[in-house]
């Protein structure tokens, strides 16, 4: 599908089949219209690359008032190939329900929002995902086994990722779901690395099984959720170190296991141990669950304030209006495109701070009228790593996550 033919937005009635060894390939700047309930049923491969300044799209057909398309269904296909590079796809009851299909998903650049479930069930396909944003869905990712996720952004949803098996999530931000960021309370291991979770009722809820089923949680920020790390069970040594829990509103850490668990070597935002204690949830709090042990602790790491990670949020944890800023590539390495949107007239400032709250740059300190605008700008003396580029519009605080690479 090309977007030269006169036909273009595609509008589909009925559902498409793509048969086995068959490839079904989409163009830059093609749209799909599905109608209610209609949907692909993909038993060979999907190629949708899309550009940078033309993405493609799927949604559901404006003609035809509902609430969802169906999605792809992979089904029980063996050894597809998907690969979606600069997609958008809104609406849909599952994106990508995997099913019991084998394969290999890859899902770069994309903008996911507004569907009820984006990827689905069990299955055996490997899915790897990059510099993709999630927004305004029921679950980002449910029952899927062995998702490989760096770079992404997780907002205003109410699950970022539930119930997954043997994951990988690295350098990525929860921000603003209604219920958890990651809520895992399976018995298989899982590595969660260099991630913010911020503004979530729940950072993360995770299970620590013992033995080699044990997870890897290190060198998180849990700051300024209503509960940072809620432990659904432990029953061995943890492999939880490196980490910040601080400033969260009601606990940092909730223990709901009967037994101990060890959390030795995070920091808290604090060496006193009673303020310490006063922000955990254990045994000292309800005798019929064990303690945190957290001592040694980290005082080298760093200390988030909730300043640090700006929101809309008002009268407790409610999702945040629609961030106004873009930013292609990301990651990126020397120039980066920014566009974002001014809603109100007024002094606008636009700068890149680090996970500390420090201003690394100003970019914008000026009076802006509404409407929208593009800036291309040339990384100058700013370190790897995750910062948050952070719109102040005086009305309104918006921000979105940078990744500077090499």
């Amino acid at each position: 599908l090309h977007d030269a033919l006169p036909i273009c937005p595609y509008i589909v009635t009925d559902d498409i089949v793509v048969f086995d060894n068959v490839t079904l390939t989409i163009e830059p700047g093609v749209m799909i219209k599905f109608y209610q309930n209609k949907g692909i049923d993909l038993r060979g491969n999907l190629t949708a690359i899309g550009l940078i300044s033309d993405s493609i799209e799927f949604i559901i057909d404006s003609i035809q008032p509902s609430t969802t398309w169906s999605g792809i269904l992979l089904g029980n296909s063996q050894n597809l190939t998907v690969n979606l590079q600069y997609v958008k796809a809104s609406y849909s009851n599952i994106f990508l329900d995997c099913d019991w299909a084998t394969g290999n998903v890859q899902i770069t650049h994309s903008l996911l929002e507004n569907n009820y479930k984006v990827i689905y069930e069990y299955g055996g396909v490997d899915v790897t995902i990059d510099s993709t944003l999630f927004r305004n869905n029921t679950y980002c990712v449910d029952q899927h086994h062995g998702t490989i996720i760096s770079n992404s952004t997780f907002e205003n949803n109410q699950y970022g990722l539930y119930q997954v098996y043997y994951i990988q999530v690295t350098n990525c931000l929860f921000n603003n779901n209604s219920s958890a960021g990651i809520y895992c309370t399976s018995t298989w291991a899982g590595t969660i690395e260099n991630c913010i979770f911020t503004n979530n009722d729940i950072g993360l809820q995770f299970r620590i099984p013992i033995g080699s089923n044990a997870p890897f949680i290190n060198n998180n920020i849990m700051s300024c959720n209503n509960i940072g790390f809620k432990i659904a069970s432990c029953n061995g040594p943890a492999n939880v170190a490196g980490n910040t829990f601080s400033n969260n509103y009601q606990y940092d850490v909730y223990n709901t296991s009967s037994n101990s668990c060890e959390l030795q070597n995070n920091c808290w935002g604090s060496a006193n141990t009673d303020t310490i204690n006063a922000n955990i949830y254990d045994g000292y709090d309800n005798l019929s669950v064990g303690l945190v042990l957290y001592t040694p602790i980290d005082t080298n790491c760093l200390t988030a304030s909730c300043d640090s990670f700006p929101t809309n949020i008002e009268n407790g944890l409610q999702p945040a209006k629609i961030p106004t800023i873009e930013i292609y590539p990301n990651p990126f390495n020397i120039y980066v495109t920014i566009k974002f949107k001014i809603r109100n007239d007024g002094h606008t400032i636009l700068r890149i701070v680090d996970l500390n709250g420090k201003i690394i740059k100003t970019i914008i300190n000026e009076y802006l009228s509404k409407g929208k605008y593009q800036i291309n700008f040339q990384r100058k003396n700013i370190e790897n790593g995750i910062y948050l580029l952070v719109l102040d519009n005086s009305s309104t605080i918006n921000y979105s996550k940078l990744v500077v690479i090499k």
